[in-house]
């Protein structure tokens, strides 16, 4: 992903929650939490319960974040839809639900130190359509795209619980050539977004003002078709070219 290097940098010096230590972590169902990132690590068949623990002590277990972090950032393979056998795309299915799970932990957590994996997930490429396919594989490729939306919706809820503090990794995003990477930091900050653009697009650089009108575009649901027509009308290039 492109500035992916400087979207480290900005989530390493993010403002996070204080981290606690195991002994201020008071024990789930009579299980030290030690035991529940064991749990997480090993991946085994108590994991409904490792998130639950996580989600009954909120942000007092951020000590489990770098294995919620390991779940999301390990590699996937695309479902293509078409090819894929029935045993590998049920795999797929609960890889997915495993993941979603850790991003959800990740809110219940609420250290924005996590925005960089869940950015890195959001983005990921989860389905493909393979060639010629049939009437059910349509349908079967059509649910996956779904889901595959759902992934990206529960990351920008997420990330939406950190307010501000992870606005310097959106920044730049919004400031990227990515319109994926773009698109998703302007569903995640909204309103915040609006200087971003208005700013671009006062900007006597061409490029910049190209990248301004995408941003308005992608807020377009905010902006009355007739006023977009003439903000591009009034930041094309020929226009300050003639000045």
């Amino acid at each position: 992903m492109k500035n992916f290097t400087r979207l480290v940098i900005f989530s390493i010096t993010l403002a996070g929650i204080p981290a606690y230590s195991a002994d201020t972590v008071p024990d789930f169902q009579g299980k030290p939490f030690s035991y529940w990132v064991q749990v997480l690590r090993d991946r085994d068949d108590q994991m409904d319960f490792a998130f639950a623990a996580i989600r009954q002590l909120g942000p007092r277990a951020v000590g489990v974040l770098p294995e919620l972090k390991r779940i999301l950032e390990e590699p996937f393979s695309p479902i293509v839809v078409g090819t894929i056998r029935r045993d590998d795309l049920l795999a797929s299915l609960a890889n997915i639900d495993l993941r979603g799970k850790a991003v959800e932990a990740m809110g219940d957590i609420g250290d924005p130190a996590s925005a960089t994996a869940l950015i890195k997930w959001a983005l990921t490429t989860r389905v493909l359509a393979g060639d010629n396919l049939t009437d059910s594989q349509r349908e079967i490729f059509i649910d996956i795209v779904g889901i595959d939306a759902l992934e990206r919706m529960r990351v920008v809820g997420v990330m939406a619980q950190f307010g501000t503090r992870a606005d310097a990794v959106l920044t730049v995003m919004l400031q990227g050539r990515d319109e994926n990477a773009r698109k998703l930091a302007v569903s995640i900050l909204g309103e915040r977004a609006m200087p971003v653009a208005t700013d671009l697009l006062s900007s006597r650089s061409c490029d910049d003002r190209q990248l301004g009108l995408s941003l308005m575009a992608d807020l377009w649901p905010f902006i009355p078709r007739e006023n977009m027509l003439a903000v591009e009308k009034l930041t094309m290039c020929s226009r300050f070219a003639q000045k």
